[in-house]
This record gives structure tokens, sequence and C-alpha cells, in this order.
């Protein structure tokens, strides 16, 4: 399996916008490791599920389990990420995230993952911008998750606008601008001041 070479930060953006997520939950954690082929399998050293733990022995994971909090096993089609029980929702969130950076910068070899200084720093830099999401993540994700809010809104807008404007026109049209004057015999229309009918009496106003 190869590395990848992309930064950290690129790739938590990246996992971000293809989930549609700004910020990311406990059960979003667990459901993009989950999307990536992963079982997530929680485990307790002090109360041991007693099917968890057999898998734990079968799989010699034993001394891990009792020194790690966290930690991704992948051998062929057996991909897992254990997660100890005890930790609080915010300790699972990092833990997870970090994990979930193992899987997507491509660190893991046959087996566990071999602790590597280098790879344990880009993975704790992923999980910083995966659960600290710039403002224009959030943003944008917002708009997505909300695009077709958007777009009605959008539309309502527009036409009250053209419905407010097709009314002033309308009232424009129908309102009464000036005085205009008519003769009783005439046929045309005259301003108030207009010499044709300055002198007449039988005229009438005109809207």
């Amino acid at each position: 399996m190869m590395i990848n070479n992309a930064s950290p930060k690129k790739l938590a953006n990246k996992e971000l916008r293809n989930s549609c997520i700004s910020r990311p939950t406990l059960d979003n954690l667990i459901y993009l490791i989950e999307s990536h082929g992963f079982d997530v399998i929680d485990f307790d050293n002090d109360e041991p599920n007693e099917s968890i733990s057999a898998l734990i022995d079968n799989l010699n994971l034993r001394k891990l389990i009792t020194s790690s909090k966290a930690f991704t096993y992948q051998n062929g089609d057996v991909k897992l990420v254990f997660i100890c029980d005890s930790l609080t929702a915010d300790e699972k969130k990092c833990a997870l995230a970090h994990e979930l950076g193992h899987i997507v910068l491509n660190h893991l070899k046959h087996g566990c993952i071999t602790p590597d200084v280098t790879e344990e720093y880009q993975c704790n830099e992923f999980a910083h911008y995966l659960l600290n999401p710039s403002p224009l993540i959030i943003i944008s994700q917002s708009i997505r998750k909300h695009k077709t809010a958007f777009i009605i809104t959008a539309v309502v807008m527009v036409i009250l606008v053209l419905s407010i404007v097709g009314i002033q026109h309308v009232n424009k049209q129908n309102s009464y601008y000036g005085e205009y004057y008519i003769t009783k015999s005439g046929e045309k229309y005259h301003d108030k001041d207009c010499i044709f009918i300055k002198s007449k009496k039988n005229i009438h106003r005109m809207t």
C-alpha cells in the first residue's frame, strides 16, 4: 500500500467535503472510519466482553489492548479500529480522528500500525484539521447540505422582487399624475395651463 503524499490538512478537508460533514461528532467519526471498510470495536479491560476478548486473543493483540487506548489493525480483509470504552466522548473523538488519519494517509502495513514519529505527527495534524475545520469549510458544507433550501429561498426572493417591481409598475400606470383636461366636444387631452382650454368653461378633468 502506497503512502499518501497529500498533506494531512488537504486530506482532512477532503474527508469533510466528501461526507458533507462540517463539525464531526463521535458518530460521524465512526461513520467515516466505516466508510473506509473498517469496523470500530469498543474494548473494556475492566469488564471484557467474551466475544471481543476472544477476537483479541485470536489476533494476538492482548499486549496492545493493555498498553493502548486506541489502535488500528489490518490483515487482508480484517480491518478493525479498537477504542477503549472507558475514554470520554471527547477523548474518543480525538483518538478516532487520529486512527482515521492512519487509514487515510495509508500508514497501514501488515497487521498493526508500527510506531513512527513522523506518521504519528501527521495523524495528529490530520485529527486537528478534521476536528477543527476552517470557517470556509463550515460555510461551504452548510451550503451543500442545505442546497435545496438555498435554491428555493433564492427563487422565492427573485419572485418576490419581480412581484414588487411589477406591482409598482402597475400602480404607476394606474396612478393619477398631474392634471389633464378635455373639453365636452374635444378629442384631445390638455395640460391645465394649455392655451387651448384656458378660456373655456366646459372642461372636465380626466385621469
